[in-house]
C-alpha cells in the first residue's frame, strides 16, 4: 500500500530540515564550546540568542516529526510521542527513540521560561546532537 501524500508536508520536510541544519551550524559557529562558566558570565543578550536558538532547533524537530507522523499514518498525542512515533519511523530502537522523545521535554523547559534549569536544556542539547543529527540524517536519506 503506497503512503498517502498530504499537500501540507509537500516541501515541509526539506525545509525544515534546512532550518534546523542552519541553526545547528549557527550554534555550533558561535556557542559550540560553551560550558557553564561562560554561559553564567554572558550578556542578557548573548544568554538569550543561546537559549532561543536550542529552542529553535527543538521546536523545529517536533514539528518535524509531526509531519513525519501525519504522512506515515501515526496517531499522537503530545510532541513526545510525536518525536519518538518518527524515531521509530525511521528504523530507532526502542530505548533510542524514547531518549529521542525526551528532548520534547527540554524544549517545554526553554518555551515556558522554566528559569532555574536553563543551563540543563542547554547541556542536554549538546549531548543529544549526535541523535539529533542521525535522525536528521535518516529522514533525509528517506527523502
Amino acid at each position: 500500500m503506497t503512503e498517502k501524500k498530504f499537500r501540507y508536508a509537500e516541501g515541509r520536510v526539506s525545509d525544515t530540515i534546512q532550518f534546523i541544519t542552519g541553526e545547528m551550524e549557527v550554534f555550533k559557529k558561535h556557542f559550540g564550546n560553551i560550558d557553564w562558566n561562560s554561559y553564567r558570565l554572558m550578556d542578557i543578550i548573548q544568554a538569550r540568542a543561546v537559549e532561543r536558538i536550542v529552542e529553535n532547533i527543538l521546536t523545529a524537530l517536533i514539528e518535524l516529526a509531526g509531519t513525519i507522523c501525519i504522512q506515515h499514518n501515526r496517531s499522537v498525542d503530545s510532541y513526545s510521542t510525536a518525536l519518538k512515533e518518527a524515531a521509530l519511523v525511521f528504523g530507532f530502537e526502542e530505548k533510542s527513540a524514547e531518549e529521542f522523545s525526551r528532548l520534547a521535554v527540554y524544549r517545554n523547559k526553554l518555551a515556558h521560561r522554566y528559569l532555574d534549569i536553563k543551563w540543563d536544556v542547554i547541556k542536554t542539547f549538546i549531548k543529544k546532537q549526535p541523535i539529533i543529527k542521525e535522525f536528521l540524517k535518516r529522514v533525509i536519506e528517506a527523502e
